[in-house]
Order: structure tokens, then sequence, then C-alpha cells
């Protein structure tokens, strides 16, 4: 039986695409894009080139600014995105119940985290997340990301517990999955847009689409 559970954040407990939409939504107005484009067709481009997060933020916004013909500058827009991309992060709507039942139940519980200080701290914080878990490792704080087994050692050693005796779970088959695996983890890959990896030479020993299915799983 498990003793502890590790969560990824965005994707996972953030629902970092609804997040995302709202920043757009503000942002799409305060440019001026509203005099020449409709909000569909800004939020879709942008959302593509965002690459669910994984796009350089400079190329983003130099190629909306050539393409909606913005009036501000690349910097400008860059500096727009974390001053307020993570304002109002959503959570995903069974994520507090989920920690708070497995917590209830006497679980530990942890979250590790690829990006920068700034931006992830203040997802955790927007979301009151710190205050439901035991421990969190980010990776910019950290210096060093997931996949590299030693992030989830770190974690396994603030909780106390063995990593054999933890279950992550995570969205992204390369980084969150593949890095837990190494480990001995027991793997839960949540099922987001993000296919899994046929390079991969393994599976996860879960997969859900939805975080309440994870108090449904009897794990040996």
């Amino acid at each position: 039986m498990p003793k502890a559970f590790l969560f990824d954040l965005d994707q996972t407990l953030i629902d970092r695409t609804a997040t995302v939409e709202l920043f757009v939504k503000d942002q799409y107005v305060r440019v001026g894009v509203e005099k020449q484009h409709t909000y569909e067709t800004y939020l879709s481009r942008f959302m593509e080139l965002d690459q669910n997060g994984y796009a350089d933020k400079q190329h983003l916004f130099r190629t909306l600014r050539d393409e909606f013909d913005l009036s501000w500058g690349i910097e400008q827009l860059v500096a727009d995105f974390y001053n307020h991309a993570w304002k109002s992060p959503q959570l995903f709507a069974d994520a507090e119940d989920t920690l708070k039942h497995l917590r209830e139940a006497g679980y530990k519980l942890a979250i590790i985290t690829n990006g920068s200080s700034k931006s992830q701290r203040a997802k955790l914080n927007g979301a009151h997340l710190p205050e439901l878990v035991d421990t969190i490792l980010v990776s910019g704080e950290e210096k060093i990301k997931k996949p590299n087994p030693e992030i989830f050692l770190r974690a396994t050693q603030h909780l106390n517990v063995e990593a054999s005796d933890c279950v992550f779970i995570g969205d992204n088959p390369q980084t969150d999955i593949l890095g837990a695996y190494k480990v001995g983890m027991t793997t839960v890959w949540m099922k987001q847009p993000q296919p899994w990896a046929d390079r991969l030479d393994f599976s996860p020993d879960y997969t859900i689409n939805g975080l309440n299915e994870l108090l449904q799983i009897q794990f040996e």
C-alpha cells in the first residue's frame, strides 16, 4: 500500500488551459486586439503558439505582434504575461477534494513542478495549494527538474518515505511519468491532450482522465 501521493502541478492539479484562457481574454482587451480581430481568433492562435506552456515566450509574442499588428513591444507583452497570467489559477474541479480526501486518509502529499519560482509559486499560492500538501519542490528553486530522478528522490526525503511507497500523478509522459518510473514509484498518467510518447518503452501503471478516478484505484 502506498504511503504518499505526489503530484505534478500544471494540467494535473491546475487547469493551465483554463487559466491561460482567462489571461488571454484580459490581454485581448488591454492590448486593443478587439479593434481588429475576434477574441476567438486571437485565443486560438495564442494557444497554438503556447504549446501547452513549453514554447519560448519571446517567440510566442513576437509572432503574435507581427500577425496581429500589436502596438505593444515584445518585452512589454512578455512582461504582461508574467504579471497577469497566474493571478487567478484555476484548479481542476476535483483537485481540492481529492487532496483533502487523501490527507484525511492519512497519506503524505507532495507537489513537484518544473518552472520558475515566481510563476509556479504564484500558481500554488493563488490556488491555496501549500496548505493542502506536506511539501512542494519547484525546479527553479531546486536547480534541477523533472525527469531527473534526483528531484523525485528529494521529495521522498522531505516526506521521509521510500520511492517504492509513492504514487506519482502527472500529465506529461516524458517529464512526469518517466522520471517517477525511473526511481521506482507507482505511476498514474493523467491523460490530457498530450499523447503517450511512442518512444517510451514502458507504460504507466494506471491511466486516469480525472483526479476523482484516482480514489477508485485499488493500489497494491
